[in-house]
């Protein structure tokens, strides 16, 4: 699926991200969540995932970024604009 708009796409990968995410069992009674900041190239390939809040939970964390990568590449930018394309070229994910 392509997208014609930066906010469908951004949209369409998050949600391509969570469709991946499986968070693991965890020890804490409390509600964990992982910040991951995506950069993407003009491919749509993932250049760097980098955690920038961390859940405290090292597995969680890593599932984070292994669905992220599970889920890439994200083609569907392949219908923006380039000037769309550079409004999504760095997106932050919450799980």
């Amino acid at each position: 699926m392509v997208c014609h708009c930066a906010k469908s796409c951004l949209s369409l990968i998050q949600s391509k991200i969570h469709w991946y995410w499986n968070k693991p069992e965890t020890t804490s009674q409390n509600r964990v969540k992982t910040i991951v900041m995506i950069d993407l190239n003009k491919e749509a390939d993932i250049e760097n995932a980098t955690i920038t809040q961390s859940s405290g939970d090292k597995r969680v964390d890593n599932k984070a970024v292994e669905a992220i990568y599970e889920a890439a590449p994200f083609r569907e930018i392949h219908g923006l604009s380039l000037k769309e394309k550079e409004m999504i070229k760095r997106i932050e994910i919450a799980f």
